[in-house]
């Protein structure tokens, strides 16, 4: 054997780990733990092996390497985490901004402005859905626009009522019938004074076909009736009242 130490040249290396070296003609691994990492290759002649070249290195500057590596990791993942929370709150900022812009649209829409619509955003996706909300109302608007333009032109009275039967819309047919409106809710139908024409009988509040409609949910047909208008007149209608129901055939209003 040669060696780095001259009290090691010449000897025979016995020992454990030496023992474990195979006549193979590729590279072998003989001890791999923390402290040393020993490999060995052999030494090639036309086809024989006549000796192995063998290192041994030490293990131990490894570790103070791993310390300073994963020292370093964790600044790394925590500065990371930092940057990675400042752009969260910053996008989640303004998604947030322009949620609520849709939001404050929607409840303005709701409450009657139907011209409003939303601006545009800092955040694309926000911008987009605003582009995509504002042309859904552009397409309500227009539907609205169309039936009430429809409603307006109908040479027949027509009143469209809430779920708890209170009047919110009559079209002009409707007001000059009866010379007059009272946007009133069930309580007070009372004020449209009128008669069954068969027995000359006062309608009472229950007996409208909106009441009918609305609380037993059955529709209500050619009601003949005498009415005096808000003018003192009298004139004989037909009186017709129809549920208006949701997915769930649950009534939300009446149009009569």
């Amino acid at each position: 054997m040669a060696h780095t130490d001259e009290k090691y040249r010449g000897m025979k290396a016995i020992d454990s780990v030496s023992s474990k070296l195979k006549p193979i003609k590729y590279t072998q691994i003989l001890a791999e733990n923390n402290s040393i990492f020993d490999v060995a290759t052999p030494i090639i002649n036309h086809g024989e092996i006549i000796g192995w070249a063998r290192i041994g290195l030490s293990q131990k500057y490894i570790e103070p390497n791993i310390t300073e590596i994963k020292r370093r990791g964790l600044i790394y993942i925590l500065i990371s985490l930092i940057v990675g929370c400042l752009f969260a709150i910053i996008v989640a900022g303004r998604l947030s901004k322009g949620l609520q812009k849709l939001v404050t649209a929607a409840q303005k829409i709701k409450g009657g402005n139907r011209d409003l619509r939303v601006g545009p955003s800092e955040s694309i996706e926000i911008s987009e859905l605003g582009t995509a909300f504002n042309q859904m109302l552009d397409e309500i608007s227009s539907n609205e626009k169309l039936l009430s333009l429809v409603l307006e032109s109908m040479p027949i009275g027509v009143w469209i009522l809430d779920e708890k039967g209170t009047i919110v819309s009559v079209n002009p047919a409707g007001e000059e019938m009866w010379k007059g409106i009272r946007y009133v809710g069930v309580d007070e139908y009372n004020l449209y004074k009128s008669w069954f024409t068969e027995t000359g009988k006062e309608v009472q509040n229950h007996e409208w076909g909106a009441s009918i409609a609305l609380t037993e949910g059955r529709s209500v047909l050619n009601q003949e009736i005498e009415i005096e208008c808000f003018d003192k007149s009298h004139k004989i209608i037909l009186n017709s009242a129809i549920p208006l129901r949701d997915a769930n055939e649950k009534i939300i209003g009446v149009i009569t």
